[in-house]
């Protein structure tokens, strides 16, 4: 009985994170403890060597915090991994969106608990990132920061009272200047309604000069699977997006609901 109640909870409530190198096409599953999840993956590089950042939480306490970690040569695991953000609220979905010099980055979180969301400094070697300036004043989900002709915007979705839930919309705020100016909402907001890829699931890619958003498509469940969508029009009075494809999960498991990549190296997580 037990055993069958810890396998319940394990498959459930563990997310796993997966390498994959689009060069050679080989996928590597990060080797966790069992008892451990580990989600919103987001991959960069620094000083040529390659990171993850990622959130982690016991399944038997279900309280995210913040994780970095150095990819290995081999692309099979994780080494040097150490908890960088745990507060006494739930951490989850980071993204590294620029760099302000050789050694200090910018962090995004999503704090929903917290009530706002947040800009962090992080120094290099990724220990204890220092907030330095709230970007909205709400509670808001899985936020994603991209810089788009001289416009900074932030996607987000916002909790809706009625749905009792934050994966049926989309809203875009912008301002000219990340860290000095505010953030102001789109006129257009919510830029997208409904549970199918609303929700954000990674950063946006610029592929030769085509801009893509991914999403979580959530009408059976959180975070079934990734919704591809390229965007038409970005602009402080317009937004338009087409649907590309369905990711769907890969054999074996039920639920993908974070997409981010490098020029070589994929990553997401599955359960």
């Amino acid at each position: 009985m037990i055993r069958k109640f810890l396998n319940y909870m394990q498959s459930i409530h563990v997310w796993s994170i997966f390498i994959r190198d689009t060069q050679i096409g080989i996928t590597y599953q990060l080797p966790q403890k069992w008892c451990i999840s580990r989600a919103d993956p987001f991959i960069f590089n620094f000083n040529d060597e390659t990171f993850l950042i990622f959130e982690e939480f016991n399944i038997f306490r279900r309280h995210g915090y913040i994780v970095s970690g150095r990819l290995c040569d081999q692309r099979n695991a994780l080494v040097e991994t150490k908890v960088i953000h745990k507060a006494r609220y739930h951490s989850s979905f980071p993204t590294v969106l620029d760099a302000m010099n050789e050694d200090h980055m910018l962090l995004s979180l999503e704090t929903e608990e917290a009530g706002a969301l947040s800009l962090y400094e992080l120094k290099h070697p990724f220990t204890s990132p220092r907030r330095i300036k709230s970007t909205l004043n709400q509670k808001g989900v899985d936020p994603v920061y991209f810089k788009f002709q001289n416009m900074w915007y932030m996607f987000v979705s916002l909790y809706d009272e009625c749905a009792k839930s934050y994966c049926n919309n989309l809203h875009i705020y912008y301002s000219k200047d990340l860290l000095n100016s505010p953030f102001q909402a789109h006129p257009l907001n919510p830029v997208k309604l409904g549970s199918h890829g609303s929700r954000m699931a990674g950063c946006i890619s610029d592929s030769e000069g085509r801009l893509f958003r991914v999403g979580q498509d959530c009408v059976s469940h959180y975070g079934n699977n990734v919704v591809k969508w390229e965007i038409l029009k970005l602009s402080p009075t317009e937004y338009e997006e087409v649907f590309i494809e369905t990711i769907q999960p890969e054999r074996g498991f039920f639920a993908r609901h974070t997409h981010n990549q490098t020029d070589t190296l994929l990553t997401y997580d599955q359960k």
